[in-house]
């Protein structure tokens, strides 16, 4: 069945995705954190 494989391949794509953002907002934080920007950064948030 065609869609099925669609279907898999289209939540494999979103599981990588979604490891993809955790690994740019870890990223993100170390960086922030050894520049001290930490706390200024969630600040600027309304």
């Amino acid at each position: 069945n065609v869609h099925e494989v669609f279907m898999v391949t289209t939540e494999e794509i979103e599981k990588s995705e979604d490891e993809w953002h955790i690994f740019l907002n870890i990223t993100l934080l170390r960086i922030m954190k050894k520049n001290g920007l930490r706390k200024n950064y969630f600040n600027s948030f309304p």
